[in-house]
């Protein structure tokens, strides 16, 4: 079993793929340990929930990767670009439009800095969006 990784070639302008032998060590280890943790059976399934959990009364999930990068849309761009063009056909539009037809998706990820991450404040912002629930 081979792994790979990518990097970005920068002389040739695009990611190529790198086998690494320790990955496939580091991966078999944590599949091996975590087979000691979980079984398939409904014993395993059933683990407990921790307190809070049964007492939040509401919880925020973000869901944030290289499709905040065009900011366009949908956490689903890269299916309504490459896979269904016909839910929503503004998609494929908007990537004819705006980048080079042989743009790849992955070529988001060199654009994602996340220069803007400040989760101090996200409490505040959400506090403040209350009337919006």
């Amino acid at each position: 079993m081979i792994f790979s990784s990518f990097q970005y070639n920068y002389k040739q302008g695009q990611y190529e793929s790198i086998q690494s032998h320790s990955m496939i060590y580091i991966t078999m280890s944590v599949l091996a340990t975590s087979l000691l943790f979980y079984a398939i059976n409904m014993k395993s399934y059933k683990r407990p929930l921790p307190k809070w959990y049964d007492e939040a009364k509401i919880g925020i999930f973000i869901h944030w990767g290289v499709f905040s990068v065009p900011s366009y849309r949908t956490e689903w761009f890269w299916w309504m670009w490459q896979g269904d063009k016909t839910t929503m056909p503004e998609i494929p539009e908007y990537m004819r439009k705006y980048y080079e037809p042989d743009f790849a998706y992955a070529n988001f990820a060199k654009q994602f800095h996340a220069e803007f991450f400040e989760p101090d404040k996200w409490p505040i912002y959400f506090r403040n969006q209350e009337h919006v629930m």
